[in-house]
């Protein structure tokens, strides 16, 4: 047994120093399946008709199937650190691991486990979904054709909202200093690549327009001499 703060050992690992990468590797994880999570549902959930439209005349299929790989990911990633810590003889980095890494009776094992089964709310809702049409293809749901893994987006808010207390208490009991799983450029590259897409859209309305000067200067723009 380690004390990984001088007042209190709370923690139980033979090496500190991988335990410590190892709660930097999954908080760095969890930042990561946030900030998918940011950039889809702000690409396919909050854009406009209009954008929707925009993306459907740039490419019918493209951005649908985008749009599909990005939330069966969410979806995937979501199960995997919810995750019991032992499959079988296999260990997995997931949430209970780290509560399990805390003595049972102390504040730190208590307060992150309570955060740990709240979280475990959602996952039972789509683990489904990732048993039966992500993980494997299962036959009898894929011909049964009934929808699983549905889940509200208010509960997918109060998902994320868990998540970083329970990874900012986690970095505050271990590290000694917390970690915040928001990466401020996700929502900036969102709103560039909408930007960029109407811009796009904007060109090839001028391009196609009946002002042959306009056109002439869109094709100058586009193909610049050498």
């Amino acid at each position: 047994m380690v004390d990984l703060k001088p007042t209190a050992v709370e923690a139980v690992t033979n090496e500190p120093g991988d335990f410590h990468k190892e709660v930097e590797d999954f908080s760095d994880h969890c930042a990561y399946i946030r900030s998918v999570f940011i950039l889809a549902t702000r690409i396919w959930r909050d854009s406009t008709e209009t954008d929707r439209k925009m993306m459907e005349g740039i490419s019918p299929s493209f951005f649908l199937d985008l749009g599909q790989v990005l939330a069966e990911y969410v979806i995937l990633a979501a199960c995997r650190i919810t995750d019991p810590a032992e499959d079988g003889k296999n260990e997995n980095l997931t949430l209970e691991t780290f509560v399990n890494c805390f003595q049972p009776d102390s504040q730190t094992a208590k307060q992150l486990d309570a955060l740990r089964q709240q979280m475990e709310q959602l996952s039972k809702k789509i683990r489904p979904a990732r048993n039966k049409f992500i993980a494997h293809a299962d036959r009898d749901a894929i011909r049964e054709g009934k929808p699983l893994g549905m889940a509200s987006w208010k509960e997918w808010d109060e998902f994320w909202t868990t998540l970083k207390k329970f990874v900012r208490i986690l970095n505050e009991k271990t590290i000694g200093k917390p970690y915040e799983i928001e990466i401020g450029g996700v929502h900036g590259d969102a709103e560039m690549l909408i930007k960029s897409l109407r811009q796009s859209g904007f060109f090839e309305t001028l391009l196609n327009g009946q002002n042959q000067a306009v056109r002439d200067a869109c094709v100058k723009l586009a193909i610049p001499a050498n």
